[in-house]
């Protein structure tokens, strides 16, 4: 009595049955068809709405003496989570969303928001410095208060109040520095005997190089100050 092989069906006949062309064909049928499957296979290839896993997932899903379809299907799930070294990119330049950075453009990129963020960590602060009871010697120029201030771009404002307790008198405030002498403009002010007066200026400046800036003062007689302020915002 014929049977069936396990895999493909095929039909063996038995040493007792008669020749079957019939049969014969049959198997070469089956046969064909399971080597054009082969040739040409049938699988999940994600193009599709199928939800496709994740790369980790679908390698440890290709496995010894799996299906071909299933493996087939997992490689492609593996290729389109995967990040193939052909895909890196290595710039800042391209606008597609698909491509991965590389860790070296991401460190370079970190290094100048580390940067970037150190700047602006300054930007806004207020440097202060004062000299509160100050006397100013006759006809020469006086630092009064100073400030350490590292390399960018300030806004400089100067407040400078004398006392109403002396004669007519005449003074001069300028902005110097260990490096420049004058940066101007100055501001000269007479003073009449008895009255209090308070002198503002400002100036926008940049620093290349870390610089102590002070408020300089000359005074045709000596001159008593009750207060004085330097003050830098860096804005750049």
């Amino acid at each position: 009595m014929a049977t069936n092989t396990t895999n493909y069906n095929f039909k063996k006949p038995d040493e007792s049955d008669f020749y079957s062309v019939q049969d014969q064909n049959n198997n070469w049928d089956k046969a064909d068809a399971a080597l054009k499957d082969l040739d040409t296979p049938t699988f999940e290839d994600y193009s599709g709405s199928a939800t496709v896993p994740d790369a980790a997932t679908a390698i440890g899903n290709i496995k010894s003496k799996g299906k071909l379809s299933t493996t087939f299907s997992n490689i492609k799930a593996a290729f389109k989570g995967a990040c193939l070294i052909g895909q890196i990119v290595n710039n800042c330049v391209t606008n597609n969303a698909k491509l991965p950075l590389s860790a070296a453009q991401g460190k370079e990129l970190m290094d100048l928001y580390t940067v970037l963020n150190s700047n602006l960590a300054t930007i806004g602060t207020e440097y202060n410095g004062y000299s509160i009871s100050f006397q100013n010697a006759a006809r020469a120029w006086i630092n009064n208060a100073g400030i350490v201030l590292s390399p960018g771009k300030y806004i400089i404002n100067v407040v400078l109040t004398t006392s109403g307790d002396q004669a007519d008198k005449m003074f001069t405030i300028r902005l110097a520095s260990d490096t420049v002498s004058d940066y101007g403009p100055r501001q000269s002010v007479y003073c009449l005997q008895g009255d209090m007066y308070s002198a503002n200026l400002s100036w926008v400046l940049s620093f290349n190089d870390t610089t102590t800036l002070y408020l300089q003062s000359w005074a045709n007689d000596t001159i008593n100050y009750t207060a004085v302020r330097i003050q830098a915002i860096r804005i750049n």
